[in-house]
């Protein structure tokens, strides 16, 4: 009797000792279960890291140094693994691609060798794995990728601890490069690419590769460049569209940065494909976007600087409300948004005088009649005594490095590549042919002056594009370029016409 009254107490406090797991178990098969008939095996791990449970937060919170990185360097080696077998399989499904690979995964955690291994030797194929897996190998033919190095900055989002230097990153190039090429007996292949994108920024090679390319006489061959498939359909309305107050000006880039066809199923027809987790980056835009149009009020309104606390204090604000804060990577976003808005109350300096200020979200902007109101991108834009309109651009990167032929603070209009972002400021310029351009960069912590375009011209064309896109949204009938490298992560796909195939 006494055994059996222990046994259903233990019995009674097992539901809240195990809840938590049982909580996180759920939420991890939910999350698993919306990409089950169309992730592959990088997605689902993708998930599992990232979106449904807390395990690479455990494994960062880990404070044995030497635990936390075996943990993340099994974790890195699984996702190449994953990747690569997608790579090197493409004419299979991503469900079967994912069966396959959990097969191929179990197979090579069981076998005697250890997971960081290289895969056992076969005859007649070519072996594929990390430099690091290399070592002590040897093989007739040799090809060493990739050797680029990245000039993304997002070391923002790694703990101090883990976050890499650059000279730690460019000797690590080195070392790997030549563990790689000294793996050959015959033949050596590197490959690289000269940038991420055609007319994009050009990418740094190893040292090392760039020191033999000087001293001896390599042979260069270049891969001739693959145009991207993009058709020009006609749009005419598919569906009854909802009233729609604003719409973002950057959805009116004339390069199609954004598909038409997505636009309007998103904008005008609510549809979207369900996703597991809702990205939280949009909605940090817009608080810190949000909360420097305060301080700039607030500064001009005093005559002086905003105190960086006071700016900390109205970004925190904006972080309590329930749909941020309670995201996943609120943290994350809180503590980025939050360098930002310190540099900005730094580098903004009021305008002398009084300023007259334009609402950048609560007043609709027209452009014509019957034309649908648009929503500027900036942080604000006002009008000083002199009657010249000053618009300021919030941009996270850096911008430094691309002031060329200008002044420390100041920008050309080159400077920014991306098109989509100076939409707001050339249709703004239609309606204040007197305005001076402003951008903060938030990685620099500097309040650029934004040269326009010496040719005006081409500022016109801009935003004639812009207002033709927007006529076009307005009627329901429209072009729309659809760029089918992209269709595949098309958030609409599944409402598309030329998705569906319904379109000639």
């Amino acid at each position: 009797m006494e055994r059996d009254r222990d046994s259903a107490q233990d019995a009674e406090q097992w539901p809240a000792f195990g809840q938590h797991l049982i909580d996180e178990y759920r939420k991890l098969l939910e999350y698993l279960r919306n990409e089950q008939f169309s992730g592959d095996a990088f997605t689902m791990l993708c998930v599992f890291l990232f979106d449904g449970s807390a395990y690479l937060r455990r494994i960062l919170d880990d404070e044995d140094d030497t635990a936390r990185m075996l943990a993340l360097s099994e974790i890195i080696t699984t996702l190449t693994r994953a990747a690569g077998y997608r790579f090197t399989h493409p004419e299979l499904s991503p469900v079967e691609s994912r069966l396959r690979f959990a097969q191929y995964f179990r197979d090579n955690i069981s076998s005697s060798k250890p997971v960081l291994a290289p895969p056992r030797s076969m005859g007649n194929a070519v072996r594929v794995m990390t430099c690091h897996a290399s070592k002590g190998l040897q093989f007739p033919c040799v090809v060493v990728a990739g050797q680029t190095l990245s000039t993304a900055q997002r070391d923002w989002w790694l703990p101090p601890a883990l976050t890499p230097s650059a000279d730690e990153d460019w000797k690590q190039a080195d070392a790997l490069l030549f563990v790689g090429l000294t793996r050959a007996q015959r033949t050596v292949v590197i490959t690289y690419a000269n940038a991420k994108s055609t007319g994009g920024k050009q990418r740094p090679l190893p040292d090392l590769l760039e020191r033999w390319q000087e001293r001896y006489t390599i042979p260069l061959s270049e891969f001739p460049e693959l145009a991207r498939i993009k058709n020009l359909f006609s749009i005419n309305t598919l569906w009854d569209k909802r009233d729609r107050v604003y719409l973002s000006t950057r959805k009116l880039d004339k390069n199609d940065r954004y598909c038409g066809i997505s636009t309007w199923l998103e904008e005008f027809v609510s549809i979207r494909f369900p996703l597991g987790l809702t990205s939280l980056y949009p909605r940090f835009f817009m608080a810190v976007r949000a909360t420097l149009q305060q301080i700039v009020k607030q500064a001009q309104l005093l005559g002086s600087r905003v105190e960086p606390e006071e700016g900390v204090a109205l970004f925190l604000a904006r972080c309590e409300e329930q749909a941020f804060a309670e995201h996943p990577h609120a943290a994350l976003y809180r503590r980025m948004g939050l360098v930002h808005v310190r540099k900005f109350t730094e580098a903004y300096e009021p305008h002398p005088g009084e300023v007259h200020f334009f609402e950048t979200e609560a007043t609709s902007l027209t452009f014509g009649d019957g034309l649908l109101p648009v929503r500027l991108d900036l942080v604000s834009y006002f009008q000083d005594g002199a009657g010249v309109t000053h618009a300021i651009l919030y941009r996270p990167e850096s911008l430094g490095e691309l002031r060329n032929g200008t002044y420390p603070n100041e920008l050309n209009w080159s400077a920014m590549k991306d098109a989509s972002k100076k939409v707001s400021l050339v249709m703004l310029r239609r309606l204040f042919p007197q305005i001076r351009f402003w951008v903060f960069s938030a990685a620099d912590g500097i309040l650029y002056h934004y040269k326009p375009n010496r040719i005006t011209k081409n500022m016109d064309a801009e935003a004639d594009a812009a207002l033709a896109k927007l006529k076009g949204f307005t009627t329901g009938s429209f072009e729309a370029r659809v760029d089918e490298s992209k269709c595949e992560s098309c958030g609409v796909r599944i409402s598309c016409p030329h998705w569906l195939g319904v379109m000639s």
